[in-house]
Order: structure tokens, then sequence, then C-alpha cells
């Protein structure tokens, strides 16, 4: 939760009405709400290139990409390596969802 967007839909979604799990990388585990009993309509998450590398089948109904920089490229053979870590999140969409991409 340690970036500005996550916080800023975390408190929109909270104006709705809604009650909202935010976490993730950077924050709360997503493990603490699974292993918890907080109730929750949404779950806000930041999700890393790592952790989706090693979760092909992780399909959100709503995925946001925040960053693409040239960091991180001592883990991947290339900055293309990197992109399309990052843009698995968006491969085969099921009818529903939806992407958005942050860029400049």
């Amino acid at each position: 939760m340690g970036k500005p967007p996550p916080r800023r839909w975390w408190g929109d979604i909270e104006r709705l009405g809604r009650q909202a799990f935010v976490g993730g990388n950077i924050g709360t585990p997503l493990s603490h709400w699974l292993l918890g009993n907080q109730e929750a309509d949404l779950l806000v998450l930041e999700v890393s290139s790592f952790q989706l590398d090693t979760a092909p089948t992780f399909r959100p109904d709503v995925g946001v990409l925040l960053n693409i920089s040239e960091d991180h490229l001592d883990r991947y053979s290339s900055f293309q390596a990197y992109v399309d870590s990052k843009l698995s999140l968006f491969l085969a969409p099921d009818a529903g969802r939806c992407g958005h991409f942050e860029y400049g």
C-alpha cells in the first residue's frame, strides 16, 4: 500500500460504502486476508512482476499497470522480458475484465 494510487482507490471505495482489503506486495500480505476474518467486498492488491511470474493463473477482474521502467534488469534477461512479465497481467482476459495503463 506504499503507492499513492491504491490509497486513493481505497478512499474512493470506502466513500461508496464498500469494504476493501488493500495490500499485496507492499503493505499487508494477501495471506493475512485469506487466513483472517476481515470482510471485504473488493481486494485492491499491488502485485509485482516477480509475483506475476509465479502465478500464471492470476486473473483479476480489473488490472492497472502503473509503472514500467528499467528496473529489475538484474532479474530479467532484457527490458522486453520485464515488460512481458508486467503485461502478463492482461493475458487471456475473460469477458467483463478490463485493464488500465498509466504511462508517461
